[in-house]
């Protein structure tokens, strides 16, 4: 798509006329709002309402509030794709070295785009399965050690 990235070749050919007319639709404005919002201020925080007093009547304070997320404990598995535009290799850096404690794996696959992770005709064996086959281990109680694919 127009923001997710151009590469289409891991798309199913027959479907693409479906995922166009129906892809962008799962936002709304507030969203891209708030992305925007977060790009241009460097910062992961909550929405910015655009006026201290309604930040003050949302937050109890002048601005929004930043979002921790060196707090957030969860196992995570990283995936990054080479064409995607809405996680560029600088972001992607940027949240490994914030969050480094809980990754357990980071892949990396040079032509995905962000569609591809969920609609790439390859993603069921190249994501989804390693991705449950970590969840699998962790439920089962392994310690789940850090790689890097």
């Amino acid at each position: 798509s127009l923001v997710s990235g151009f590469d289409i070749s891991n798309y199913n050919k027959t479907r693409y006329p479906i995922y166009q007319a129906h892809g962008d639709q799962s936002t709304s404005t507030k969203d891209i709002i708030h992305w925007a919002q977060l790009l241009r201020y460097k910062r992961v925080q909550k929405f910015d309402y655009g006026s201290e007093k309604a930040n003050m009547d949302r937050y109890n304070q002048t601005t929004p509030p930043l979002y921790n997320i060196t707090n957030m404990r969860v196992p995570t598995v990283l995936v990054a794709g080479g064409n995607d535009w809405l996680g560029d290799t600088r972001d992607v850096m940027w949240l490994i070295k914030t969050i480094y404690p809980s990754i357990v794996k980071v892949m990396f696959i040079d032509k995905y785009n962000h569609d591809d992770y969920l609609l790439g005709m390859d993603a069921p064996e190249r994501v989804f399965k390693p991705v449950l086959e970590i969840m699998d281990r962790f439920l089962k109680g392994e310690r789940i050690t850090q790689t890097l694919i």
